[in-house]
């Protein structure tokens, strides 16, 4: 009688030890505990260099919080230029945050409920012989890790990767071609938004392209449908830059594949004058323009149809349709051109718009002179089949 008592006692013991942890443990989940793993950066510095192959340091802050929602907090992370680099640095992250959480991750879902990263900058250079720093030297193999991965017998599904809020601000991206001697300046001044299974996707950007301001949303249905397609998934996106606006909206069936698309798609703007500053190009003083068309995919390819637009005084109409189901691509086209002002297109090649009749016939000439040098090649133009009607009423 007396093992029995020691036996229940000890039962007792050792049940209430399960249930204190149990609830330890619940209590640090739920109300979270806040690791500083600084001690440790230097591993964790080593570890990300070896495994990139570029130096990795951490400046500032580095923790953990463990709870049902986990999260990381980087702060002053850098990764390195290899020496023969012009730029110190590949990247600089000033504040980089994110927050997971754990529940969901048992059903095979992601759920991000918080990434925010401040202060970003990339330098992007390609070098005159094709060398590009951003191809990382990860060329060193593991042995035991293809073995470990094809041994393991499971592999991981994830269902649906979700964010349910996300911050990202001043991001800029350079890049420099050392053979054409250009560069060019990207800037992300905000993105904000969110993206979760059960709520309308939403996302909002701005920021400037060859210091030229652009501004971009994003409006959809939710992220859910996107991993499990029971309907059609429905976009509404417009972006504005350099005086031209695109608005974008319709559906697709597949989004993910790129599948069962149907789009109406609304190009217009007042001029063309400071995209062509931000391209370094010359194009046609035409003013206002517009162009809209619906894009879709048909069973053997894809048609672009009712298309309509101007450009200044050029007025236009017509269909495409391209048929991929034989061995060459087949593409038809109908354009319909009522008027056709020449006047842009001259302005910029230094020619009168006046009658020929009247024009210099020395300049005639020259202009032929530069028709006859457009070659094309005969073996790109057999890669096709084509048939495009062309109606012109009046120049």
């Amino acid at each position: 009688m007396g093992l029995v008592k020691i036996l229940k006692r000890t039962a007792l013991i050792i049940g209430s030890l399960v249930v204190l942890v149990v609830m330890v443990l619940a209590i640090i989940l739920t109300v979270g505990i806040s690791i500083n793993v600084d001690g440790i950066r230097a591993r964790v510095e080593d570890a990300a260099t070896e495994a990139l192959g570029r130096k990795v340091s951490i400046d500032g802050h580095l923790a953990v919080d463990l709870s049902f929602r986990t999260a990381l907090e980087v702060d002053g992370l850098k990764i390195a230029n290899p020496s023969p680099w012009d730029s110190e640095n590949f990247i600089k992250v000033n504040l980089f945050r994110a927050q997971i959480r754990i529940l969901p991750l048992l059903r095979s879902r992601i759920h991000i409920q918080e990434i925010t990263a401040n202060g970003i900058d990339v330098d992007l250079e390609l070098k005159s012989d094709g060398q590009k720093n951003w191809l990382f030297d990860v060329s060193r193999e593991n042995n035991s890790s293809p073995t470990a991965s094809t041994d393991s017998g499971q592999s991981i599904s994830i269902d649906l990767v979700e964010v349910e809020e996300f911050s990202l601000e001043q991001l800029t991206i350079s890049f420099r071609d050392y053979e054409s001697n250009q560069s060019y300046d990207f800037e992300l001044t905000s993105m904000q938004g969110s993206a979760v299974a059960d709520e309308p996707l939403k996302i909002d950007i701005d920021g400037a392209l060859q210091n030229q301001r652009y501004y971009i949303s994003i409006s959809g249905d939710p992220i859910g449908e996107l991993f499990k397609p029971t309907q059609s998934w429905h976009l509404d996106a417009s972006a504005e830059m350099a005086g031209v606006i695109l608005n974008v909206r319709g559906q697709a069936e597949r989004p993910l594949e790129g599948k069962g698309f149907d789009f109406f798609v609304k190009l217009n703007g007042d001029r063309l004058g400071k995209l062509a500053e931000m391209i370094g190009s010359t194009l046609p003083p035409v003013g206002a323009f517009q162009l809209a068309a619906r894009l879709n995919e048909t069973e053997t390819g894809y048609a672009l149809s009712k298309l309509k637009g101007n450009l200044g005084q050029t007025a236009f109409d017509g269909k495409l349709d391209v048929d991929l189901s034989g061995d060459k691509p087949v593409v038809l086209a109908e354009l319909n051109v009522p008027v056709v002002d020449a006047e842009p297109l001259l302005s910029i090649s230094g020619k009168s718009s006046q009658p020929i009749e009247n024009q210099d016939v020395a300049a005639s000439d020259a202009a032929l002179q530069e028709l006859s040098e457009l070659a094309i090649s005969l073996a790109t133009l057999n890669e096709v089949d084509a048939d495009i009607e062309l109606k012109l009423e009046r120049v």
